[in-house]
C-alpha cells in the first residue's frame, strides 16, 4: 500500500503542474503581466474595440456609425471569418482601422497543447496577410492563455491587449440602453473597452450585436461630450 504521505505529495505536485499550465498563464495575462495592455496609458483617451467578427450582417453597419462619429477602432478579428469576408477586413484598413488577431478558430489556448499557440498565431498571421493587413496586436479569445501564448505573439512581433471595460453585450436581453448605461458607468480616464460585432460561443446571443450598435449610437455620443476621444493601439503609452 502506497503511504497516505507519499499520495498527498502526488496529488499536490499534480495540481500545482494543473494551475502551472492551466490557471496561472491566464490570470498573469489577465492581471498580472506588465506585457499586456489593460490601459491605454493617456489620461482621458480610449481604446474601442470589437471580438469574434467580421460579420457580414452587422459589422458593415458598425464601421459606418465609426465614421460617422469618427471614431477610431482596433478589431480583434477570428482568422476564419475574416477569411470569409476579405472585403470588411479591407474596409477596416481602408477606413483607419486597426486589424489584430483573436486566433483563427476562436479556441480556447488554455486547454490546448504547448504547440497550439504559436500554430495558432502563424495561421491568423498568413490569413490576415493575404487580406492585405499587417497585424500588429493579438487579444486571445476570453483572454486565457497557455504558459506559451505571450512569448509566441512577442516573437511574432505582436503586442497583446486586453480590456479594463466589459459591457456584457453578448448576453441574450441585453439591451442597447442597458448596455449603453453599463459602458458610461464602467469608463475611467484610459478604459480598453471590449464589445463584439459577432456573436460566438454557447452564451453568446446570435442577435446581439445589432444591439450593441444600437447603444453604441447612444454612448459615443454621450461620451465625446464628457470629454474622451478615441485612440489607436500605436497611440497608447506606458
Amino acid at each position: 500500500m502506497i503511504p497516505l504521505a507519499t499520495t498527498q505529495s502526488v496529488l499536490a505536485a499534480g495540481a500545482a503542474c494543473v494551475a502551472a499550465y492551466f490557471v496561472a498563464p491566464s490570470l498573469s495575462c489577465k492581471a498580472f503581466s506588465r506585457s499586456v495592455w489593460r490601459q491605454t496609458g493617456r489620461p482621458g483617451k480610449l481604446l474601442l474595440t470589437f471580438d469574434d467578427g467580421p460579420d457580414p450582417r452587422y459589422t458593415p453597419a458598425l464601421l459606418d456609425l465609426l465614421g460617422e462619429w469618427g471614431v477610431p477602432a482596433c478589431f480583434f478579428v477570428v482568422g476564419e471569418n475574416a477569411a470569409a469576408c476579405p472585403d470588411l477586413i479591407r474596409r477596416m484598413t481602408a477606413e483607419g482601422h486597426e486589424v489584430g488577431i483573436h486566433s483563427y478558430r476562436h479556441e480556447n489556448a488554455r486547454f490546448r497543447r504547448p504547440s497550439f499557440a504559436g500554430a495558432d498565431l502563424e495561421q491568423s498571421l498568413a490569413a490576415l496577410r493575404e487580406l492585405g493587413a499587417e497585424p500588429r496586436y493579438y487579444r486571445p479569445p476570453w483572454g486565457n492563455c497557455n504558459p506559451f501564448t505571450l512569448y509566441e505573439a512577442r516573437a511574432r512581433g505582436l503586442e497583446t491587449v486586453l480590456w479594463s471595460v466589459m459591457a456584457q453585450d453578448w448576453e441574450r436581453g441585453a439591451t442597447p440602453r442597458r448596455t449603453a448605461q453599463r459602458l458610461l458607468g464602467r469608463v475611467g480616464s484610459s478604459s480598453i473597452i471590449c464589445l463584439h460585432d459577432r456573436s460566438m460561443g454557447k452564451s453568446a446571443d446570435d442577435t446581439a450585436p445589432g444591439r450593441t450598435i444600437q447603444a453604441l449610437r447612444l454612448a459615443l455620443p454621450a461620451l465625446q461630450r464628457a470629454g474622451f476621444t478615441f485612440i489607436l493601439p500605436e497611440e497608447m503609452a506606458r
